[in-house]
């Protein structure tokens, strides 16, 4: 009879057959009675579903091995989160590593079913443990400043466990067919927690030279994806908030996430690979569309007023950055909005992004 699980840790998986073998270096550490893997395999090409099968041979922890066509990492784990049969589950990427003491801290504290527990993590290119959530080790019931902090800042998404109940009644779901899937997450989620924990434990290894899509230096038009999630998230907004204050600062995240960051990612893939011309119309087409689509959000949030992209960029930039965007800002706007985004996305998937409760 098998015993019932606390811990469920979702893998998504995509082309990665030559990373499977470090993984389970690091997965063979978590071989307890109430832990179980649930692989995804996101309609792989080469042999990623055969090398897992083949690998856990030798691994007697509970493993549930999953295979879609491919619908992006939101789909995978969309999948992994409905077979799970653990009260918590961790959303763990397959170039990544994980701390067992993570589940002993969990054990420790499932009792008070807490919705989420926040770890630290150790990322390959920084020496010092990164705490994401940027609080103090504790447990943590939501008061309204203490909503306003983790509003603001959400942290990693890699460093928490989440009890999966929480997740259902919050009607969580990833978008699907798209990559930056998880861009949304920190635009509704923080509205539906009651309490956490914050443990001082570094939980997560984050590989920064990992081979994703979303860390290459070079061009792929998926890439646009991320600004159809960040646009999603800031939609979901709407039903949440009560206040001019929360708006601010989402409409802060939008901007930073659909705007800022993507234009400094152009400019890095410029520099890099040399290509100045390909990337400055891939810069013009994220501006244009940012501007242009600011009248949407105006009338959108209809009794709320806006902060001003230039206010966000000013708070949230050095000196030299601002001038970079300044000068991008002097270019006129192409005739471009989030619906030639969708055009692009569709072409490249074959299929439009899925939201579980609207149409982009």
């Amino acid at each position: 009879m098998k015993s019932k699980k606390i811990l469920s840790i979702v893998i998504p998986f995509y082309n990665r057959e030559h990373l499977i073998s470090p993984l389970f270096e690091n997965l063979q550490h978590f071989d307890f009675d109430d832990v179980e893997f649930v692989f995804v395999d996101d309609g792989s090409t080469d042999k990623t579903f055969e090398n897992l099968n083949s690998l856990m041979k030798f691994q007697s922890a509970d493993t549930v091995f999953l295979k879609q066509e491919n619908k992006g990492p939101g789909g995978a784990r969309n999948l992994g989160l409905e077979k799970a049969t653990g009260e918590y589950v961790w959303f763990v990427d397959s170039d990544d590593g994980i701390n067992k003491e993570a589940y002993f801290f969990l054990k420790e504290n499932r009792e008070e079913k807490f919705d989420f527990i926040d770890f630290n993590l150790k990322q390959s290119n920084i020496d010092k443990p990164v705490n994401s959530l940027n609080i103090s080790g504790g447990g943590y019931s939501i008061s309204d400043e203490l909503s306003i902090k983790i509003k603001n800042n959400f942290g990693r998404l890699w460093t928490k466990i989440f009890r999966k109940e929480f997740l259902i009644k919050s009607n969580f779901y990833y978008p699907e067919y798209c990559i930056y899937e998880d861009n949304f997450i920190p635009f509704f989620l923080p509205f539906k927690v009651n309490k956490f924990i914050k443990s001082d434990i570094v939980g997560y290894y984050y590989s920064y030279d990992g081979e994703s899509i979303t860390r290459t230096a070079t061009f792929n038009e998926r890439y646009y994806g991320r600004l159809l999630t960040a646009h999603y998230g800031l939609m979901r907004v709407k039903e949440h908030i009560t206040s001019q204050e929360e708006l601010n600062i989402f409409y802060e995240k939008y901007v930073l996430l659909f705007y800022r960051n993507t234009i400094m990612n152009f400019i890095k893939m410029a520099v890099k690979n040399k290509d100045f011309v390909s990337n400055f119309k891939r810069i013009l087409l994220v501006k244009s569309v940012m501007n242009n689509e600011r009248e949407f959000f105006v009338k959108y949030f209809d009794g709320y007023c806006l902060p001003t992209k230039n206010s966000i960029m000013k708070k949230n930039n050095s000196f030299f950055r601002r001038l970079i965007f300044s000068f991008i800002d002097m270019i006129p706007n192409q005739k471009k909005y989030i619906k030639d985004i969708v055009k692009i996305h569709n072409v490249n998937w074959k299929k439009p992004i899925y939201f579980k409760d609207f149409d982009l």
